[in-house]
């Protein structure tokens, strides 16, 4: 995280979505499986983000860790259903 800042702050890039999708990316490296709560909120932030192809890739990034199961990837219950989160959207 300190690594993370000391890049924002150094303004290298300007495109701060950057670091918000670095932040996403970081959170699942170190994670083996993630819980219910965690999955709400990453996914919660995703759809939050003003940048929606950001999110869509970080949605696509949380898709794709091993750590989901089967149950977190489908529940309809939940609003994290990933599969239909992480689809590109057409216009």
């Amino acid at each position: 995280m300190n690594e993370q800042v000391k890049r924002y702050e150094s303004g290298d890039d300007d495109n701060i979505e950057h670091y918000r999708y670095a932040a996403f990316r970081k959170l699942l490296e170190g994670a083996g499986s993630i819980d219910d709560l965690t999955l709400d909120r990453y996914v919660e932030l995703a759809e939050l983000d003003e940048d929606q192809e950001m999110a869509e890739a970080a949605l696509g990034l949380l898709l794709r860790h091993n750590g989901l199961t089967e149950q977190q990837l489908e529940s309809n219950q939940n609003p994290s259903n990933i599969r239909h989160k992480a689809a590109p959207k057409h216009h």
